[in-house]
């Protein structure tokens, strides 16, 4: 199964790829004039190799040489570029004949603006605990030795009244013994009697054992002790042989009829949760069950160290279904305003965090489309709510974007591959922020320990073992989890809280799966975090390669971190294992660069 996917993928973006290069040939592709290719070609095309034919490689658009071959990242054979003469357009847009249009299907739609309430959901992940309330202790009521204990495990069921220890008591003997005497002198002092059998009572010997004491003239030297309450042992603290005295423990037991859901709620994500409101939850070993509870109790504190408050949720549990420690994964409904832009799923494309959509460049005589980053708000019904990037009126591509963007990389236009936008003969490049000098040493500490987890995870998924990776992930979380650092100034921990927030996200959601393509996925958020992290706070030695293979998600390109030049791709494991390139590098030098802001928001990117 897992190789019949990656062939699917494969060949879906091949034929994408294929399409794409037949559209080139009908494309008027907008070409600034000064154009940058792979390092080595500057300044005007036309002007440096005339009508020289250029070579190119369908999968790694980068690629430029003056005569075919192959490619020296994936080994394909490259393919002819089509060259067609610049006019003067920007060089994030495409210009296309109408014929070229019609043979990829493309379709449009104009987006409007209706004010309205949607509804969305909040994803978070928890697991069941006991109910507090529920849980209680058997003990014992005298002084004496354990000769017999009738409950011999955790997870043992009690009910109430069943007897769990015979118990050798001296004491009860001298107590029996003060009850047959007092019974002797009843008609001249009948206090003595009642003074013993209160002794018992307020010892909490139930009133059948004292019955029983009163209508026996042998002494009785053991008693058995009775639960008072129902439940599972979920702790056995004496065993037979061992002395006990008033208040001594036996056990602990809990019962599960009723029992708490306890979720994680990131501190950004708290308004969002009220007590009262209703939270639905699955669990693994039932997939199509849904359960529904109310929130209960929000606690008032929050992790220093997580940014993490647990909500609670009180639910029946009559059927013994949910244990605890099981693996929750919940959702909560949540309505409010929307910005009025929708646009259908099919619109969207996504680039690890970014989101993309083209647009239809409605001034244009001849069919032309501009690629646009968007910011994406609440998944509803009808598609995503818009943000930032689109205003009212623009004409959307919500059919054919893969196959145009496809083309934007053969034509070396601005696509998902190619992220640098050439904008008016200036490149502007995403970037982050650089507080490399303003972390301390623990804080790069804490990172390199991570990496070395993570490099854990990734070396289980090159070698196809999702128990390794696994391994990582605990290794990883432990990490986190145990991370107690100095205060740094305020907007540093910002943006440190957000990346280890983003972090712990993918580990949980990592911990709870034993899919490995499922970890796989979820494994490209992780590197994703992790390689934003060492970029944004920097690191205090040693050297970390960035590696990308175009292919991941869903052919949108992923990375991941290595200490080794060699590829050993972590997404394909022994089906592409060579498949990828080194694409940047992570030294204690190492500075991110700074967004040209005001070019940024003149072409509406965001």
């Amino acid at each position: 199964m897992k190789n019949r996917n990656i062939i699917n993928k494969s060949l879906l973006l091949l034929g994408g790829i294929l399409l794409g290069g037949m559209i080139t040939y009908w494309i008027l592709p907008v070409i600034s004039q000064k154009q940058h290719v792979d390092g080595h070609i500057h300044g005007n095309m036309g002007e440096d190799l005339d009508n020289e034919t250029i070579y190119t490689c369908s999968m790694h658009p980068q690629i430029r040489q003056s005569e075919p071959g192959q490619c020296p990242i994936c080994g394909m054979d490259l393919i002819p570029l089509e060259q067609n003469s610049s006019d003067g357009a920007e060089g994030y847009g495409l210009k296309m004949t109408p014929e070229s249009v019609q043979m990829a299907n493309i379709q449009t739609a104009i987006i409007g603006s209706s004010k309205g309430e949607i509804a969305d959901s909040i994803e978070v992940y928890g697991q069941i605990v006991n109910d507090e309330t529920k849980s209680s202790r058997i003990v014992s009521h005298l002084s004496g030795r354990i000769d017999k204990l009738y409950v011999n495990y955790i997870g043992d069921k009690v009910n109430k009244g069943q007897r769990i220890a015979s118990i050798y008591s001296p004491t009860l003997m001298s107590i029996h013994r003060e009850i047959l005497e007092a019974k002797k002198l009843e008609d001249i002092s009948p206090g003595l009697l009642e003074a013993a059998k209160n002794k018992l009572k307020v010892m909490n010997i139930s009133q059948a054992v004292i019955d029983q004491l009163l209508t026996t003239t042998e002494i009785q030297s053991y008693y058995d002790l009775m639960s008072e309450h129902s439940g599972i042992v979920s702790q056995k603290i004496m065993a037979e042989g061992d002395y006990v005295s008033p208040g001594s423990v036996l056990l602990e037991v809990n019962d599960l009829t009723k029992v708490w859901a306890h979720f994680d709620v990131y501190e950004s994500d708290l308004a969002k949760f009220k007590v009262g409101s209703t939270i639905e939850f699955k669990i693994s070993s039932q997939p199509k069950a849904v359960y529904k509870a109310r929130i209960s109790f929000i606690d008032p504190t929050i992790n220093p160290q997580t940014r993490i408050v647990t909500v609670r949720a009180e639910i029946n549990n009559s059927g013994l279904n949910l244990k605890p420690g099981m693996f929750l994964r919940g959702k909560v409904k949540q309505y409010h305003k929307s910005s009025g832009l929708i646009v259908p799923t099919s619109a969207v494309m996504w680039t690890g965090k970014r989101s993309v959509v083209y647009i239809k460049d409605q001034t244009s005589v001849s069919p032309s489309f501009e690629y646009r980053e968007v910011e994406l708000g609440s998944k509803t019904s009808k598609g995503y709510d818009i943000v930032g990037g689109l205003a009212p009126g623009e004409e959307v591509v919500v059919n054919g974007s893969f196959v145009i963007d496809a083309a934007a990389q053969l034509a070396n236009k601005s696509s998902m591959m190619n992220k640098n936008i050439s904008i008016k003969g200036q490149e502007v490049i995403h970037s982050i922020p650089d507080y490399t000098d303003e972390t301390t040493e623990e804080h790069k500490a804490v990172l390199k320990n991570m990496v070395e987890n993570y490099l854990i995870i990734k070396d289980g998924l090159v070698k196809d073992d999702v128990n390794a990776s696994r391994s990582g992930v605990q290794l990883l979380i432990k990490t986190v989890e145990n991370i107690s650092l100095p205060k740094i100034n305020n907007e540093v921990l910002l943006h440190w809280n957000k990346s280890i927030n983003d972090i712990e996200i993918s580990l949980q959601k990592m911990s709870t799966s034993d899919d490995l393509s499922e970890i796989r996925t979820l494994f490209e958020g992780l590197s994703s975090s992790l390689i934003y992290s060492l970029k944004v706070f920097g690191i205090s030695e040693g050297k970390y390669l960035i590696q990308h293979c175009p292919m991941v998600n869903n052919n949108m390109g992923g990375d991941w971190l290595s200490i080794d030049t060699a590829i050993r791709n972590p997404y394909y494991g022994n089906d592409m294992l060579t498949c990828g390139e080194n694409i940047e590098e992570i030294d204690k030098n190492y500075r991110s660069k700074h967004i040209n802001n005001q070019i940024l928001n003149q072409q509406h990117i965001h």
